[in-house]
């Protein structure tokens, strides 16, 4: 760190997150895509400082990188990513993998590293094949199947347990997160009866199975 009346004494630790963070932007069109889900993302989101002042050159500054993969790439591909753009720009810094510390409502503690695999149920899979001929026989006419560009739930089941999984539900995608983010209480009282009827639909095709 140094007074910001002396800059050329210390090393902002800003000038250099500033060239890592146009190298990530760099790094987003290069990414490993899949013809299904898309090319991966990368972007920064937080950005802070340690100086201590408006007029202190700061000495170190942390970043907060949100990445989501798409299939085949992994944990161990994006770190060695980014430590390439770290040493090509000659920069002192370390980059890790946020962790998560959670409770459930029993009190049981989860905790762990805070990356969520990409995943993709096939569309001939028996699951989707009977529940998107449920959606249909309760909405009265053929709709289709989409991918969401957002995680959920199922980085874990699907992505690291293997479960096959669907997601479903209502609401616009594109309004997740947004100023004017919404649903219409018609359009929940509609999903719950697709819901019911497509848990009832799910049962009774794996009764048959079993028979």
């Amino acid at each position: 760190a140094a007074h910001a009346a002396r800059p050329e004494r210390g090393e902002n630790a800003l000038y250099a997150a500033a060239r890592l963070i146009f190298g990530i932007e760099l790094l987003g069109s290069s990414l490993m895509s899949d013809p299904v889900l898309g090319q991966g993302t990368i972007v920064v989101t937080q950005l802070s400082t340690s100086g201590g002042g408006r007029n202190v050159v700061p000495d170190r500054c942390d970043m907060v990188i949100d990445r989501r993969v798409t299939l085949g790439e992994t944990a161990s591909r994006v770190l060695a990513e980014l430590d390439t753009l770290i040493q090509r720009e000659d920069l002192r810094a370390d980059i890790q993998i946020a962790r998560y510390n959670l409770s459930t409502h029993t009190g049981h503690k989860l905790a762990g590293e805070a990356h969520f695999p990409a995943w993709l149920l096939p569309e001939e899979h028996p699951l989707l094949v009977r529940a998107l001929a449920s959606v249909e026989r309760s909405l009265q006419y053929k709709t289709g199947t989409d991918i969401w560009h957002f995680s959920s739930d199922g980085a874990y089941t699907m992505g690291m347990l293997g479960i096959p999984t669907i997601g479903f539900g209502p609401g616009d995608p594109a309004a997740v997160h947004a100023p004017n983010e919404a649903i219409d209480l018609i359009t929940i009282r509609r999903s719950i009866a697709l819901y019911a009827r497509l848990a009832q639909d799910l049962l009774v095709g794996l009764a048959q199975k079993a028979h």
